[in-house]
């Protein structure tokens, strides 16, 4: 298994090895599909609410997929922070400022932007070049433009420099939440029929419900709005009014068949037989687990330990996790058994690597902890073995 689709169990981080790497992650549509899909086509505003691994975010993205292909008009925001949703929004509504757009919309957001005196863009580009005073950025190390004529930048120029602005920034929230605001954006996004779709980011906080708690109201005055969000998250989200005022659905759970099909089209990518007992110990996971995270988890320990020769309980297989924390340890001492002296971690984790395995570094550290083995920082962690 030179990849290991097994190895990736939650899509966020499978989609940016699409991109980067050569996996062809096999997407199954389920019924969630046509029940999100249901909801973007018609005038629905809703949290959908599911346990993390449940498939929120796969689904989604096939939904987009599927929805654009009919010509329907999303803005999707899927990503690890808040900051991409207010990108998407940006670059929908102002672009990059390098191309010179000919609808009538981006006309009358650079005039806008240029002639509001709300919008305080010169305390930092009235001067031509220079670092960004913007009363309200908390940041230490603040961003600098740099534009070609010193006294004077242009419009352009001065999208172009937000644009390229990818840790969260306040200034560009505040002229984001002002054009929402505006007659013209209303009527472009009402007038093309758009939805919101926003899949909850993982590094998700109070601060960044407090933030968009008031984008609430501007998209809904734009678009039906769907997010998508766990309970933990849902938690914190309704406390405030904007999100609380949104219904909340359960995300469908996927049957027997839907859990089987997914496994199954993973397996068919890597080069190794599946014997009958592998086969029905993987039926019995999709039977007994609705969460197509842990389902995939556990499929990649079946195959681990069916290579490395570990006999798996006789009884209970969705005991499985449990057992894993000895498995992996004894996969852990019997690749150390290759090492001596001084050992850093990160050997140990390429030693596994290249026998398709994968665990953690973290995951290493406590397991050779637990095992009493002297340890030291060199500058990396280092096990005496």
């Amino acid at each position: 298994m030179s990849e290991n689709i097994l190895a990736y169990s939650d899509y966020k981080v499978e989609h940016k090895e699409e991109i980067f790497g050569e996996f062809n992650i096999p997407k199954i549509e389920t019924r969630a599909v046509k029940f999100l899909g249901e909801l973007l086509k018609n005038p629905y505003n809703t949290i959908i609410v599911g346990e993390r691994g449940i498939g929120k975010s796969i689904t989604a993205r096939i939904t987009v997929m599927k929805l654009v292909f009919e010509s329907k008009k999303i803005v999707f925001s899927s990503d690890k922070e808040m900051t991409n949703l207010y990108d998407n929004l940006w670059n929908k509504i102002v672009g990059s400022g390098l191309t010179e757009y000919e609808d009538e919309l981006n006309k009358k957001v650079k005039e806008f932007i240029l002639n509001n005196h709300q919008i305080p863009i010169f305390n930092w580009a009235g001067e031509g070049s220079g670092y960004c005073r913007y009363f309200q950025c908390r940041r230490k190390e603040r961003c600098y433009f740099h534009y070609s004529n010193e006294n004077y930048p242009t419009i352009e120029e001065i999208l172009s420099s937000l644009w390229n602005i990818s840790h969260p920034c306040p200034l560009k929230r505040f002229i984001l939440k002002r054009l929402l605001e505006q007659t013209y954006t209303i009527e472009y996004f009402r007038n093309n029929k758009y939805s919101f779709l926003i899949d909850n980011p993982e590094k998700f906080n109070k601060a960044d419900a407090q933030i968009f708690n008031e984008f609430i109201p501007l998209l809904l005055r734009l678009g039906n709005v769907v997010i998508l969000m766990d309970e933990e998250d849902y938690n914190i989200c309704n406390k405030f009014k904007n999100y609380s005022s949104l219904p909340k659905l359960n995300f469908p759970e996927p049957t027997t068949e839907e859990q089987l099909a997914i496994l199954t089209e993973r397996i068919k990518q890597l080069p190794i037989e599946v014997t009958g007992k592998m086969n029905r110990n993987l039926k019995k996971i999709c039977e007994t687990t609705r969460n197509p995270r842990q389902i995939i988890i556990q499929a990649n320990t079946l195959i681990m330990i069916e290579k490395f020769g570990y006999s798996l309980p006789s009884k209970n297989i969705i005991q499985i996790p449990e057992s894993v924390q000895t498995d992996e340890r004894r996969i852990v001492l019997r690749i150390m058994s290759n090492f001596k002296g001084w050992t850093k971690v990160k050997r140990i984790k390429e030693a596994l690597d290249k026998q398709d395995i994968i665990i953690s570094d973290r995951k290493i550290g406590r397991i050779l902890k637990k095992e009493g083995i002297e340890h030291r920082y060199n500058p990396d962690s280092e096990y005496l073995i």
